[in-house]
């Protein structure tokens, strides 16, 4: 499993997708080597429910979100 990055917490079944949201995925370095990491939400999934490993929708198998610190 990839490490959850300091200072965000894993997003549950049922929330809503928001901007700013990262998913695990596949990343492409500047090398075009590719391989798994964090990335920006795709943006036509905002404003869904999300659903944890729902492929067929389109969603990301793992779903973060910024720690709110207020």
């Amino acid at each position: 499993m990839h490490p959850i990055p300091q200072g965000y917490c894993k997003v549950e079944d049922g929330d809503m997708i928001r901007a700013g949201d990262l998913a695990l995925g596949k990343v492409n370095s500047a090398c075009s080597q590719s391989s798994y990491g964090w990335k920006n939400v795709e943006p036509h999934l905002i404003g869904q429910e999300f659903f944890e490993g729902a492929i067929e929708l389109g969603h990301p198998f793992l779903l973060i979100r910024k720690i709110d610190s207020t």
